[in-house]
């Protein structure tokens, strides 16, 4: 008995060396994590255009009260402080990109309560580039000819959502007529239906030119009805 008592001894001593800290160390939190949504950051960077609006997404920092709200740089400039931390140690904040094309890093830090330290996540390198025009490519759908329901969607998708675009028919001279307006939802597309004449009818999607937009029409379709 004496002989099993002493090897379990041995076992919850081996169990504790192998599991709890080694000599001289202590464990410590990772290194709050950010990000850029809609970027897919390679090595710790990102590609943003200049002017557009920038989504960060963190994790692993500290909330409130042990820490003060977050405060992000791009670069020494502040885009965004004053940025909650959720339960959950994330937060999200939105800032726009102001900088001239260039390489920057991005930082998101915060205070402890009693300002003693700073928290700061690893760097994210962000690429700026110069605004550059999309072209839409624009698709119309005929989902039923006689009830006139079609069926509209744009991509890529982030340069029309909730915009405004024009569905037209052709007339006998060859020019076209908005028959309606469109707004689009936040996938860029919309289901809709339209007054339309009897008859043998061209009509298409027409997108305007807009900010960053070029302007784009979809392929006319031929439908009788």
């Amino acid at each position: 008995m004496n002989r099993l008592a002493g090897i379990a001894t041995v076992c919850a001593v081996v169990l504790v060396a192998a599991h709890g800290p080694a000599v001289g160390h202590t464990a410590q939190a990772a290194t709050p994590y950010l990000q850029l949504a809609g970027t897919i950051p390679v090595a710790g960077q990102a590609t943003v255009a200049s002017g557009d609006t920038a989504r960060a997404y963190g994790s692993g920092f500290c909330g409130a009260p042990a820490c003060s709200p977050v405060t992000l740089r791009i670069g020494e400039r502040i885009a965004a402080r004053g940025i909650e931390v959720g339960a959950s140690g994330t937060f999200r904040a939105a800032f726009t990109v102001e900088e001239d094309p260039g390489r920057y890093t991005v930082t998101a830090s915060q205070r402890a309560a009693n300002g003693s330290r700073l928290v700061d996540s690893a760097p994210l390198v962000v690429a700026v580039t110069d605004q550059e025009e999309v072209a839409p490519e624009v698709t119309l759908r005929v989902l039923n000819a006689r009830r006139a329901l079609f069926f509209a969607s744009i991509r890529p998708r982030r340069c029309c959502a909730r915009k405004i675009v024009f569905f037209q028919r052709r007339l006998a001279t060859g020019h076209w007529r908005t028959v309606k307006r469109i707004v689009l939802n936040r996938n860029a597309a919309r289901r809709f239906t339209a007054s339309l004449p009897h008859g043998r009818l061209s009509v298409r999607i027409f997108v305007p030119r807009a900010a960053r937009t070029r302007a784009a029409a979809s392929r006319p379709i031929i439908l009788r009805r």
